[in-house]
């Protein structure tokens, strides 16, 4: 909360923050203009908790670098990551819909070919991840996003990781 009222209308970089969208204890997560591209993209700003000391750092370039392995319709795709003012960031590929805890809460149960569907697209897209030696430790609703045309999307693979990291690197993600 702290982070989106400093930092809703100011820029990293070449990206306009626009929205506050949501957060958590990784960070907040924002709309924003990519005034380069001039495309909308997904901004997550890293607390600085989360980010301070070395191995903060270290687990969030491990974890850029994994996301970034992957390319696929079900997974919201890595553009770039930036630091700037002592602030570490994410930008990933907007994607227009509602998650799928909002969607349950607001609609209630999915049908069950909704259901079908929707699970069916998410373990592909965790079959391309596993391909890649990408794992993605945190699979839940509010990280699945349905796309107005009804696709699903995973999200947040800003905290997915390398399965084969050395040792040191695997006891950071752990962390």
């Amino acid at each position: 909360a702290e982070l989106a009222t400093v930092l809703i209308a100011q820029r990293l970089s070449d990206v306009l923050l626009e929205e506050y969208i949501g957060g958590g204890g990784m960070g907040a997560v924002f709309r924003g203009r990519d005034l380069t591209l001039h495309r909308t993209v997904a901004v997550k700003v890293l607390s600085t908790y989360q980010t301070s000391d070395v191995e903060g750092g270290k687990r969030f370039d491990t974890e850029a670098r994994s996301a970034a392995r992957l390319d696929h319709p079900h997974i919201a795709r890595l553009h770039y990551i930036g630091e700037e003012r002592g602030l570490r960031y994410i930008v990933f590929e907007f994607i227009e819909g509602t998650n799928l805890r909002e969607l349950i809460l607001a609609d209630g149960p999915l049908s069950v070919p909704q259901a079908v569907s929707y699970t069916l697209q998410i373990a592909d897209a965790l079959v391309h991840a596993w391909q890649r030696t990408v794992v993605h430790p945190d699979i839940k609703p509010s990280n699945i996003i349905i796309s107005t045309d009804g696709q699903a999307k995973l999200g947040d693979m800003g905290l997915a990781r390398l399965e084969h990291v050395e040792q040191a690197e695997h006891e950071m993600t752990a962390t």
